[in-house]
């Protein structure tokens, strides 16, 4: 999602719209300014620790059962979808060469502009659907330091953004609900191509 806010961004009026199935607060990890005073010592220590043994870390995460109880627990509030084929395509990447280098980069890396900064670049005219899920707990749609559920606020003058809540969908409505996601996605580009062309 905040990919494609960027590159929406960037490539301006040569894009139509963004849509987005949620977004990330940041690109990577997370930013000191937004953590409490507190417990910035306990990131710095956390990530100096991945530095020293992430090794090991990787190792242990892409095991296919620690995989597989993420999946369950965390991301896919309806377990149907979890199966062998989504384990395979998510795991394949962990065998490429500079895998665990990405990986471990994700715990220590800028996390680049937030979704609300992004959003605020947009010009007039400019088209965003935030599709998301109600029960997403990676990226909250009422909660956590960038709930979907305001981003609209950020959004300028003559910036059409329209967020619609997927009831009961997890952090990839695409793939757990794919018919909702439809059901506002399709009539969605279809106003782009009517705008675009002046009819169907």
């Amino acid at each position: 999602g905040l990919t494609a806010l960027m590159v929406g961004r960037t490539l301006e009026e040569r894009c139509k719209g963004v849509v987005l199935f949620n977004t990330s607060g940041g690109m990577t990890s997370f930013r000191y300014e937004e953590i409490p005073l507190l417990a910035r010592p306990i990131l710095w220590f956390v990530q100096n620790m991945l530095k020293r043994y992430g090794n090991g870390f990787w190792e242990s995460f892409k095991q296919p059962e620690n995989v597989e109880q993420i999946l369950k627990v965390q991301v896919y509030p309806d377990n149907k979808n979890v199966d062998q084929e989504l384990l395979d395509i998510i795991l394949e990447p962990s065998y490429d060469k500079g895998a665990r280098e990405v990986f471990l980069a994700v715990f220590g890396g800028e996390a680049g502009p937030t979704p609300e900064d992004i959003i605020k670049q947009y010009k007039k005219g400019s088209k965003i659907l935030a599709l998301w899920g109600t029960r997403d707990t990676w990226t909250p749609l009422d909660g956590g330091l960038h709930p979907g559920s305001r981003l609209g606020e950020y959004a300028g003058e003559g910036v059409e953004f329209v967020l619609k809540r997927l009831e009961g969908a997890g952090h990839c409505p695409h793939d757990e609900a794919p018919e909702l996601c439809h059901k506002y996605l399709e009539p969605w580009l279809e106003g782009l191509r009517e705008k675009e062309g002046g009819g169907k």
